[in-house]
This record gives structure tokens, C-alpha cells and sequence, in this order.
């Protein structure tokens, strides 16, 4: 029976963990055990005593009732549990297991029953004892009692309503204010755990719904006696969400880099100009993912009755419309049903195409903040640390403060390819503004007997799309200084042609207007100085839709092909194909760049230059550590932001968003100290995408994130365990 019985008392006797205890001068608590007779079976990370077994040299006996002989027993092995100051101990009752006995003992300290102090001691019909589980609980390790609220008030601050709207009945408190309905809760007064002593407190325990549902969560809250919300968790077995989102659906859940296929190393660690297939959505189920201390569950990311992306850690909603913030207009993602958030981004179509397709957009965004808080949580981000939450939960640091996580910011306004961090400091919300980004624009321009493909530039008006061949003419408008700069009335005939003609001091847009008019089907513009192809703009007074197809050439081209045409047919292809734009509230790696400028300025103060480059270098570290799986090769080529740069390069998958993708491979990413000198030269014995010099942050932070890198890659190649190493580097950045 023994066995059996001792698995029986663990089941019905589980509790959570006590505080700190003194030490005894005799020897630890299980040293204390074992001179008693005492076989400790289980012992909790404090080295205190959870399940004991009586041993062969337990010879203390006691005559009389079951009860009285577990009190009497568990009194004798106070020492066993580090106990000097007895607290007051009762029976609650007894539960009979064969001819055994297993005795319910309460403890209480002037008259306040003990959180989770219940033991339960097996004995036998004689009185002996058999075992005893749970901990003991010293009298002394309290604070003195103080309450500053009355039930109702407790009951009020647990479930977020006013205490005045809560009114007492014959089974306990109800009430409702506003969207929240409370239809039954009780509040007990106890001892509760805390900062390693027992201070005076409430056990709210409360059936929470909203008044416009049928469903509700029953949450338990510890609220200290002056007030402060200690602890929340659901007894409801299952009120974990689910979120259509891109993200691995086993092990920890983590987001994939973005809607793509994992293409982290870089595939061949050389451009290629591919991009990575678009993978699906998938639905993912989780309360919360953090460990806090002294709590048995996850902080969950929303309470059972939100319908809206709106939780403890993040307050996510798409900011299309001026001002800043959820103002009219705007709107956070809702629930598609009970607890779930169901909606699969399209990647085939643009952000903007519906509402729920921005939802969509919303919910990734609310899950990957979420997903990098409780990561950055448990390597040391915490309350105290200064991180960013509605409750802190008394664990310290200033609250009310989730962040505000703005999906598609200013996309009505015209706000492309950017995103941004705005970090006050602990107490006031951070803010994530994360934009849509410009989508593939593949344009080729190919000239026919010669067979060149001048390099060129598009039209941000008109058509973007488009497939044309024909024979090239020159423009002649047959007057002004430039008869080929069209900035008169066309007189030759263009007919189903392309028409070569000159920038001038008229619009690009005009010129278009007048070929398209004229029949023609395209027109090639020729730059009038030596820049590169210009990108022909919008002429605001033009207001007539342009349907041709347009690119713009250098004036060396355009010299060349009025040589061609003057000897001969030239036949031009025009090419342009323009994919929907990209969200980049779906690309992870994008927001864990924006989530390192806000660790880094919570953790740092920063007000210099240097300290802004070291801010976008952890912003890329964070990003890099998101990206590297168990497996990968860590010497290969990461780039970051792939989905969202998609238009920024010809190869995004092999650059991303940096001038060279990250690695410990000098072939591949030669970037050193000395690279953040402006005009210092830059590596020319690997592929570069340059733009802007040496000292710009951006660039300088790539100096400070490839340090990071190698410090990373060469911690895991010492290693055996990814996931130990990748925490352990976690908590070193915290």
C-alpha cells in the first residue's frame, strides 16, 4: 500500500512552493529530517522537505485518534522543515484509505489561514505515522497584517470593475459595469507568499465573462492588503487561445521569420537572385510561454473574456489614420470565435485588400511581441528589469504600460518601408509603428538587333504592369530647342509604336499623355544629364490615366539608340511586373529589431550617436537570434527582413535589409572595427550592396551586431545544447 498511497498524497496535497526560510544552526532541514527517522521522498529547490516517509529509526509513538496523532506527529517534526515558530495548527478533515488514515492539517498565524499550508499526514489505526506531505510553515517569516480594503473592494481590484458595483448575495458577490460581468465571487483572507515572507492578503476567486457572451473564464487572484494584484491565474482547464499565425506549432512555438519558407543560412551563401516560397498560416494554441517566479503556470497573454487583441504585454490594432494611436478609423483584431483568432493572411493579395486581411496582419503582430516578451521575460526582462506590462503582478517595477503595437501605421497617409521603436521609461507605453513595404517591382528593358538591357528606371504613376513590344521612334514635336523632348503636340506618327524621347522642361506624365494620345503603346525616356535613369514622378495637373508602358534609360543610352534608330529598325520589350505590397507587421525578424531598440532602451539610457548605432546593432542581434534554429549552419550567411526588402534589392534573400548578410565567414561578410570610420574602404572581396557612408547608424550598428554574432556562434560551437547556449546568451544581453 505504501507506494501507492504516498502517489495518493502527492496528487491530493500538491501546493505551490513556500518562502524563504531561516537557516538552523543544527544542520539543513533535511539533515534535521533524517535524524528524525524521516525519509525525504521530495525536496523543493530550497532544500526544504515536501514529502516525508517515515524510516525504521522513527520510534516517536502517540496513542488516540488519527487527528490528534498527526498533529502531534507533525508538531515533533517541525526541525525537519526548517521550523522554529510553530504556527497554529487544526484538522480539516480525514480522508480513510484502507484501514490507514489520511489526516487534513490547516495552519494558521493569528487566526489567518495559510495559502497553500494544508499537509496531509498518513497514519495508521495505532497512531503511528506513515508519512506527511506538503511544508511546514514558520510563524515567523510574515509581515505584520495590514488591509486597506474590505471584500468588495478585493473582488473589485481582481476583476476590474469598482467595488461599488458589486453587491453581496446569499452565495457570494455579483455585478456588472460596462462589458464585464462578474456573476459569482467569493474573497477569503489568508496569509499569502511573498518576497520570501507571508504578508495578509486575499484569495479572489471569480467567475469573469463579458455581459454580450454566454462564456467565462474563473480567475484566481491574490491581492496584497493594500491592494496591489500579487497573482492571476485561470482554473478554468483550458482557456488558452488560438492565433492563425506563422509560426512553428511544436516546441516553443516561435515565430518563423515570416511568411516565408526557412531560408536561414542563405541556401547557397552566394546571390542567386531567389527568393524563398510563401508557406501558410498556421493555427497555434497558447496561454503564455514565460515562467514566472513562485507561479505554476505562464502569464497568460489575454484573460479568457477579451475578444480583442488587447492583453497584458501588447495592445495591437492598425493605425491607418492621423492622428497617432487607435483613433477613429483605426481597429484592433477580434475574436472569428470562442478564444480564437482565425483568420489566414493572403499573401497573394495586398494588406489593404480587405479587413480581415489587416486583422490577420494584427494578430501576427500581437503573437510575435507576445512570443518576444516571454522569451526576453525569462532571460531576465522582467517586471523588476523594467519591462513593459499592464500588471506587473506586485513582482516590481512601474505598470500600465503594455506596448502599443501599430500595424500598417499611416498606410492611408502614404507611410511605406519603414518601421520604429518610441521606448519611454517604466511606466509609460512603449510604442511599435510598424509600415507596409513597397512588394516586388521586376521591370527588364531588352533592344533588338543589338541585344543590349540598359539599365533603367520606372514611373510612379500609371500602370505597373506591364508586357510590351513593338519598334522604337524617335519623338518629334517639331519645334522648341529639343524637338524629341515632346513638350510641344506630337506631329510624327507613333502609332503602336514605343516612343525614344528626351527629358526636358515639361513633365514626365505630360510627355506620357501625349504619346498615349497619339496611339502609341510605350515610351523610353532618355535622361538629359549624366545622373543615373531618373524615377519619372507624378505630375499633380495631369489627372488623365496613363495605360502605357514607360521606363526611363541614361543619356549615354539614349544617345546610342537615336544612332540605332537613324541606321535602322530597332525593336524594344518592355517588361514590368509590380506584386502586391508587403505587410511588415508578418515579418519576424522586422519586429525583433524593433523590440532590441526597446530592451536596449529600457535596460540602457542613450542620448549619443555611438549609443543609437549600438541600438540598431542589437536590434539585428535580436533579430538574428530569432532567426537560428538547432541544426542550422551557424558559419553560413543571414540576412534579415528577407519578406519585407523583397523590392529593395535584386537578391533580398541574399542581402535582406543590410549591406551583407551576417557571418563569421569573411568571405562572406568582412566587416570590421575599422568599417565604422566614415571613408574607410569597404571589403571588395565579397558581394556589398553600399548605400550610405560608414558612420550612418544603421551601418555602424552592423559593426556592433557582427561582434554580437561571432560571440553567439562561437558560444554554440563550444556548446552541446542549442536551446542552453541561446538562453544563456539571452540572459548575458539582459
Amino acid at each position: 500500500m505504501g507506494r501507492a498511497v504516498l502517489v495518493l498524497m502527492g496528487v491530493i496535497g500538491c501546493s505551490t512552493p513556500d518562502p524563504e526560510l531561516p537557516s538552523l544552526p543544527h544542520g539543513s532541514p533535511v539533515a534535521q529530517a533524517i535524524g528524525l527517522g524521516m525519509s525525504p521522498m521530495s525536496i523543493d529547490d530550497r532544500g526544504i522537505p515536501r514529502l516525508l516517509q517515515v524510516s525504521p529509526s522513527y520510534r516517536f509513538q502517540i496513542q488516540g485518534s488519527p487527528a490528534v496523532a498527526a498533529l502531534a506527529h507533525v508538531e515533533r517534526l517541525a526541525p525537519a522543515w526548517g521550523v522554529e515558530v510553530l504556527p497554529s495548527l487544526s484538522t480539516l478533515g480525514e480522508v480513510a484509505i484502507g484501514s490507514s488514515t489520511i489526516v487534513r492539517v490547516e495552519q494558521r498565524i493569528a487566526g489567518l489561514p495559510i495559502d497553500g499550508g494544508e499537509l496531509r499526514a498518513l497514519v495508521r489505526p495505532t497512531g503511528e505515522l506513515i508519512a506527511v506531505n506538503g511544508t511546514l510553515i514558520d510563524a515567523a517569516s510574515r509581515a505584520a497584517p495590514r488591509f486597506e480594503l474590505d471584500d468588495a473592494g478585493a473582488i473589485g481590484v481582481a476583476v476590474g470593475v469598482d467595488a461599488s458595483a458589486l453587491s453581496e448575495s446569499p452565495r457570494g458577490w455579483t455585478g456588472r459595469a460596462g462589458t464585464i460581468d462578474v456573476p459569482l465571487a467569493a474573497a477569503k483572507r489568508m496569509w499569502v507568499r511573498h518576497g520570501g515572507q507571508l504578508i495578509a492578503g486575499w484569495i479572489v476567486e471569480a467567475y469573469l465573462g463579458r455581459t454580450d457572451s454566454t462564456h467565462s473564464d474563473l480567475v484566481r487572484v491574490v491581492v496584497a492588503g493594500d491592494g496591489r494584484v500579487l497573482e492571476r491565474t485561470s482554473l478554468v482547464a483550458d482557456v488558452a487561445f488560438k492565433y492563425r499565425v506563422f509560426a512553428d506549432t511544436t516546441g516553443d512555438l516561435r515565430p518563423l521569420d515570416g511568411p516565408i519558407a526557412d531560408v536561414s543560412p542563405h541556401p547557397t551563401g552566394i546571390p542567386d537572385g531567389g527568393f524563398p516560397g510563401f508557406v501558410a498560416p498556421q493555427l497555434i494554441t497558447v496561454d503564455g510561454l514565460n515562467h514566472p517566479p513562485n507561479n505554476a503556470v505562464p502569464d497568460p497573454w489575454l484573460p479568457s473574456n477579451r475578444t480583442e487583441t488587447f492583453g497584458n504585454n501588447v495592445d495591437a490594432y492598425a493605425d491607418l489614420n492621423a492622428p497617432s494611436g487607435l483613433t477613429f478609423g483605426d481597429f484592433r483584431a477580434t475574436a472569428t470565435s470562442a478564444l480564437t483568432f482565425d483568420r489566414t493572411y493572403d499573401t497573394a493579395v495586398g494588406p489593404l485588400t480587405s479587413q480581415p486581411q489587416q486583422m490577420a496582419s494584427i494578430t501576427s503582430l500581437f503573437y510575435v511581441i507576445n512570443w518576444l516578451h516571454d522569451f526576453w521575460y525569462d532571460a531576465g526582462f522582467t517586471e523588476a528589469a523594467g519591462n513593459a506590462q499592464d500588471a506587473n503582478f506586485g513582482r516590481g517595477g512601474e505598470d500600465r504600460d503594455a506596448m502599443l503595437a501599430e500595424a500598417q501605421d499611416n498606410a492611408l497617409g502614404g507611410s511605406r518601408n519603414n518601421a520604429n521603436m518610441s521606448t519611454p521609461s517604466d511606466g509609460l507605453p512603449p510604442r511599435m509603428q510598424v509600415f507596409l513595404w513597397s512588394g516586388l517591382d521586376e521591370h527588364t528593358l531588352g533592344l533588338q538587333p543589338s541585344g543590349r538591357t540598359p539599365a533603367h528606371g520606372v514611373a510612379t504613376y500609371g500602370i505597373d504592369t506591364f508586357d510590351v513590344t513593338a519598334e522604337v521612334v524617335l519623338a518629334n514635336d517639331g519645334t522648341g530647342d529639343n524637338p524629341h523632348d515632346l513638350c510641344e503636340p506630337i506631329v510624327n506618327d507613333v502609332t503602336g509604336k514605343i516612343v525614344l524621347v528626351d527629358r526636358g522642361i515639361c513633365t514626365f506624365e505630360s510627355k506620357a499623355l501625349k504619346i498615349q494620345n497619339a496611339g502609341g503603346v510605350g515610351m523610353i525616356l532618355a535622361n538629359n544629364n549624366a545622373n543615373n535613369p531618373p524615377t519619372m514622378g507624378d505630375d499633380v495637373d495631369t489627372t488623365d490615366p496613363i495605360t502605357i508602358a514607360q521606363l526611363s534609360i541614361l543619356q549615354t543610352e539614349g544617345v546610342t539608340l537615336e544612332e540605332e534608330l537613324l541606321a535602322g529598325t530597332v525593336t524594344a520589350a518592355m517588361h514590368r511586373l509590380v506584386g502586391p505590397e508587403l505587410d511588415g507587421a508578418i515579418d519576424a525578424t522586422l519586429i525583433a529589431h524593433e523590440f532590441g531598440h526597446y530592451l536596449h532602451h529600457r535596460l540602457q539610457q542613450c542620448n549619443t550617436r555611438l549609443c543609437s548605432a549600438l541600438s540598431e546593432g542589437w536590434g539585428d542581434f535580436l533579430s538574428l537570434m530569432i532567426m537560428a534554429r538547432a541544426g542550422d549552419d551557424l558559419t553560413g550567411a543571414y540576412p534579415f527582413a528577407v519578406y519585407s526588402t523583397r523590392s529593395f534589392s535584386d537578391d533580398a534573400q541574399y542581402f535582406g535589409i543590410r549591406r551583407a548578410p551576417y557571418s563569421v565567414d569573411p568571405a562572406i561578410n568582412a566587416l570590421s572595427f575599422r568599417h565604422m570610420a566614415a571613408g574607410a574602404p569597404l571589403p571588395d572581396t565579397h558581394p556589398f550592396l553600399p548605400f550610405g557612408v560608414n558612420n550612418e547608424v544603421h551601418n555602424a550598428g552592423e559593426i556592433w551586431a557582427a561582434a554580437l554574432w561571432e560571440a553567439y556562434v562561437a558560444l554554440q560551437q563550444a556548446g552541446t545544447s542549442f536551446d542552453a547556449v541561446r538562453d544563456a546568451m539571452a540572459r548575458y544581453v539582459v
